[in-house]
């Protein structure tokens, strides 16, 4: 058993390391701990340390070190965890692990766990609990693990040099427009639903009518009225501000789908895979079919606001 987890490991590892050198692959870094109690029977306090290398859109791996204690005896313990956002501030989120015990627990030992995370917070740092159903083996147990966990960004950014946003003299981003920006992001994950606007899947345009509804502000509903709102912006990334929508023709000259901007040549929108943050950027594969079908730009918060 623990040589095959050891395999499992492995290739997880060596998909992450795959996705790292990927050019469509968004790399965020981030270090997180996690504390919390398994109730295995003997319970144990477990403490995970985490370093994630990699996103790619709502999905992120992560190595992790870690320790599982209780009085007359240590699991020491690596492995990876791996999460996929689902909707609104829920993830899935599993790992394993395999190491070593000392006192009643030495020798070797292997787990794997399953369960849900949900984020109080998601910027500037990441706050959430989670609830686990753990599997050990050698020793043979299991049970519910509950831990709440903190997570500290420090990098980001697209692989491969992604389009940056070459105006760092823009005035700051309104209160307005930072909220609409978060809750965009918060909906990383959902599923697209023809005709939502809601936590259970949007269609593009029902996004953005969500996330400026959440801050206040009302806006029409279809995407061909959205894309007439406001006050253009013209067709430059150094003109863009978070919180202006983007409009694409997909086919033709007529409107088909919008977009919300984020910052830094990123915007989020949800397709056919839901909600997910591409690229306006020429020098990337996915990046250039949205740059190339890219048709119009509005503002519907005023600078000053």
């Amino acid at each position: 058993m623990t040589q095959r987890l050891s395999r499992v490991i492995f290739r997880g590892g060596l998909v992450a390391l795959l996705a790292i050198a990927s050019p469509r692959v968004s790399v965020s870094q981030d270090v997180s701990i996690r504390v919390g109690r398994a109730f295995i029977s003997p319970d144990y306090l477990s403490v995970w340390l985490g370093y994630s290398p990699v996103r790619i859109g709502s999905f992120q791996a992560a190595l992790s070190l870690g320790s599982m204690s209780r009085d007359s005896g240590t699991l020491y313990g690596f492995g990876a965890d791996l999460s996929l956002g689902l909707a609104r501030r829920w993830s899935a989120v599993g790992g394993a692990a395999l190491g070593f015990g000392r006192g009643t627990d030495s020798g070797d030992w292997s787990t794997w766990s399953l369960g849900l995370r949900y984020d109080f917070l998601r910027r500037p740092f990441g706050l959430g609990v989670e609830g686990r159903y753990r599997r050990l083996f050698d020793p043979n147990r299991s049970g519910l693990e509950i831990s709440g966990g903190l997570r500290i960004p420090f990098g980001g950014g697209g692989a491969g040099g992604g389009a940056r946003d070459p105006s760092p003299n823009l005035p700051p981003v309104s209160a307005p427009a930072a909220r609409i920006v978060e809750v965009a992001e918060d909906a990383m994950g959902s599923p697209y639903l023809w005709g939502g606007s809601d936590s259970n899947g949007f269609d593009c345009s029902g996004l953005i009518q969500f996330a400026y509804g959440e801050a206040g502000i009302g806006i029409p509903r279809r995407s061909v009225e959205q894309a007439r709102s406001g006050w253009e912006v013209a067709l430059e990334l150094s003109r863009l501000r978070p919180a202006d929508i983007l409009a694409f023709a997909e086919t033709g000259s007529t409107v088909s789908h919008v977009g919300l901007y984020l910052g830094n040549g990123r915007f989020i929108h949800s397709s056919s895979r839901g909600v997910r943050v591409s690229h306006l950027d020429p020098a990337d594969p996915e990046g250039r079919w949205w740059h190339s079908r890219w048709v119009g730009a509005r503002r519907l918060i005023a600078p000053d606001s």
